[in-house]
């Protein structure tokens, strides 16, 4: 995995996850915990997706660029019990966050703020497949930010229903500029490369020349981006089709995308350009298969022949092989019972009940679009922790 400040091997991280974790056992993280962050593009806000997965809590990223008014409407409706905030960032003024002092510290700033303590292995997950994995935000084009809850299991089909249909293989790698609390970002930069076992390249930023930087250095295969992204790139001075030579793959959506950029940009990148559509709700819902490059004249979608990539989420495998849960069906190793439990600790972060509710917790709530409106994590459970209605 690749940042702006260098590369970790996939050993490394490996490493990295189990230390994060034991870390943050250590903090009393359990499963069903809340774990919010808002930090920049980089292994750091990777590190901690795959941590706590590993410990089977959910991970709740907030998008860097949400403001104080935004991110604490976020935090309302997933009762963290931890912030951790890049230094500047709103959620860094959050009472009882853990703050990174400097974007640039990476994992090793994440590893120094907590104390030392044991790895936590693949065998000891307690998630299931069944449990939220992610908490993810909506724009708030229409209002306040709605959380979305996505399950170990339904993240890890998309990612490895993914592989098949961009045709992902072990000579792939990956640029992802989209920020991880994206759906975009959280499947290209996070799942997609774990699940296929490829190198997955970060942008903290959007900047075409340091993309084009990018794709030749680390010989980037694959790269999904609104289309101005590539617009941007093919009108940079520094492009030549030799330093994308290595790009076999687009994968575009995020606005209109018409036939006529499908066939400049496959023609100026020498590379087939596909569109795809999804949500923050239901990511990727449709796309197109390496062997549908025809075009199709009348269809709805900007001229290309596109499929719905869902299948039946019974077919599912596991949801993380290669970061979090065991291969068995998405449920957890039975020697995680083995994890001797430690006192739990006051949460750091405690918002107020919500308004007029009169009491400690509120009822659980969500649409048909799968969007909470309120998500309790706090009401004790038989394991002697927060959890919420959704997870009975």
């Amino acid at each position: 995995m690749v940042d702006d400040a260098g590369s970790t091997d996939r050993a490394s991280l490996e490493d990295l996850i189990s230390t994060v974790a034991g870390r943050l056992r250590r903090e009393g993280i359990r499963r069903h915990d809340v774990v919010a962050f808002q930090l920049p593009n980089g292994i750091g806000a990777a590190l901690l997706y795959r941590a706590c997965w590993r410990l089977g809590a959910i991970a709740a990223p907030l998008h860097h660029k949400m403001g104080p008014r935004e991110v604490a409407a976020a935090l309302d409706q997933v009762d963290p019990v931890l912030v951790i905030a890049g230094c500047g960032l709103p959620a860094s003024e959050i009472e009882g966050s853990v703050v990174l002092e400097s974007p640039s510290e990476r994992f090793d700033g994440l590893l120094a703020r907590f104390a030392d303590a044991d790895p936590v292995t693949r065998a000891q997950c307690p998630a299931k497949g069944s449990d939220i994995a992610a908490v993810l935000f909506t724009s708030g084009s229409t209002g306040t930010p709605k959380a979305v809850l996505h399950t170990h299991r339904g993240l890890g089909y998309k990612a490895s229903t993914m592989v098949e249909v961009h045709g992902i293989g072990p000579r792939d790698a990956v640029l992802s500029p989209a920020p991880l609390a994206h759906i975009s970002g959280l499947l290209n930069g996070v799942l997609l490369p774990s699940t296929a076992g490829i190198p997955s390249v970060l942008m903290s930023t959007w900047d075409p020349e340091k993309a084009l930087s990018l794709i030749e250095r680390y010989e980037v295969t694959f790269m999904g981006a609104p289309p101005v992204f590539f617009t941007q790139m093919a009108a940079s001075e520094l492009f030549t089709q030799r330093r994308v030579a290595t790009l076999r793959l687009v994968s575009t959506g995020g606005a209109s995308v018409s036939p006529a950029f499908i066939d400049s940009t496959s023609e100026i990148f020498e590379c087939r350009v596909k569109r795809t559509y999804g949500s923050t709700e239901a990511p990727t819902v449709t796309t197109s298969e390496p062997a549908m490059q025809s075009i199709v004249p009348g269809t709805p979608t900007a001229g290309r022949w596109e499929r719905s990539s869902f299948k039946s989420v019974t077919q599912a495998t596991s949801p993380f092989a290669r970061a979090a849960i065991p291969a068995r069906s998405g449920s957890a190793d039975p020697n995680c019972s083995s994890v001797t439990p430690i006192p739990r600790p006051t949460p750091k972060y405690s918002p107020a009940p919500a308004a007029g509710s009169g009491q400690e917790t509120s009822e659980f709530r969500t649409n048909a679009a799968g969007c909470a409106s309120r998500v309790d994590f706090r009401t004790p459970s038989s394991e002697g922790g927060r959890t919420s209605r959704l997870q009975r």
